[in-house]
């Protein structure tokens, strides 16, 4: 009789394998759609299967726009088909459309048919262009990147390119995955107190701006409150990092606790922080209508601080001097 302990045994082990395997293959999403967009916007080039030429612009397709995050439920859909949750909502039987991750496997498996014994000479997509996403980690904004198709590629050269780069974002995508569990080994629970763990959920959009494709990465933890007069309430922060050639680095995290929100806003550039606290009465209109208490709003000069530091205490200090 096989041990019913054996899966949970085992379970560590697999997720630290498929962890350390997709550390050296990962890298942003920002490199493909780069190159899918230079494959879309050069009509003279060699032409693919037709298949394939759909595939890549459904997924191309599939980035998010500014007015879809700035939407409740615009923001909702677009983190429900990211990817990580693709899984999920195929074991309960769930009808996927739109999903990421669904899309780059579907790309993926139409290039490697394409290319037969040929997609082993695909070279991985330089890896490193984000630091692997980590339960405990900062969300990491990836600016957009540069194509690396050249208008003289030929067919094969263009397939192994995308693969490359779809091989590199799914793995980048199954790290999400593995910093998204329960626990942090991946094993099972022993009991049935999940819903009493703290929860922690990391995502990246890949962010339209016109052509060119940015990365939004957002972070959402559930706490337990350290203030006595919140009593059994947990704390919700969201973080959020973009990163733009026009704007610097900018980062936010929003907490939210009984009806009482606070939103704190990180720009590396001075001129950005000076245009985002311009916003701030208007935000605060916006929270006011939304029939939300707030208990503070800033703006701060520099970077933002981990999860476990200075943000995690509700004690903010001002970089601007």
């Amino acid at each position: 009789m096989a041990d019913p302990h054996a899966p949970r045994a085992s379970a560590p082990l697999a997720v630290a394998q498929a962890k350390t395997a997709a550390a050296a293959a990962q890298a942003g999403p920002a490199g493909l759609f780069a190159d899918l967009a230079a494959l879309i916007a050069q009509p003279q080039r060699a032409t693919l299967p037709p298949a394939i030429e759909a595939a890549a612009r459904h997924l191309f397709g599939l980035r998010v726009t500014p007015a879809a995050v700035s939407d409740p439920a615009g923001l909702r859909a677009s983190v429900a088909r990211a990817g990580p949750f693709l899984e999920a909502a195929l074991a309960r039987g769930q009808v996927v459309t739109g999903d990421q991750k669904a899309a780059l496997l579907a790309l993926r498996g139409l290039l490697q048919g394409f290319l037969g014994d040929k997609a082993a000479q695909a070279m991985p997509r330089a890896a490193g262009t984000a630091p692997p996403p980590d339960r405990g980690g900062m969300p990491q904004a990836q600016q957009p990147a540069t194509a690396t198709l050249p208008v003289s590629a030929g067919a094969e050269e263009i397939a192994r390119a995308l693969l490359a780069g779809s091989e590199a974002t799914l793995a980048r995508l199954r790290l999400l995955q593995i910093a998204n569990l329960p626990d942090s080994d991946g094993a099972p629970r022993a009991d049935a107190a999940t819903d009493a763990q703290p929860r922690t959920l990391q995502i990246e959009l890949p962010l339209a701006r016109g052509q060119e494709t940015a990365t939004l990465a957002i972070r959402i933890a559930q706490e337990e409150s350290r203030r006595k007069d919140h009593g059994d309430e947990r704390i919700w922060r969201v973080r959020f990092a973009l990163d733009l050639a026009e704007t610097g680095s900018v980062e936010a995290m929003v907490t939210y606790i009984a009806r009482q929100v606070s939103v704190t806003v990180w720009a590396e550039r001075d001129e950005t922080a000076a245009s985002l606290r311009a916003g701030l009465t208007e935000l605060g209109d916006a929270l006011a209508a939304a029939q939300l208490e707030i208990d503070e709003m800033a703006v701060l000069t520099g970077q933002a601080p981990p999860p476990d530091g200075a943000a995690a205490s509700g004690r903010f200090v001002d970089r601007t001097g």
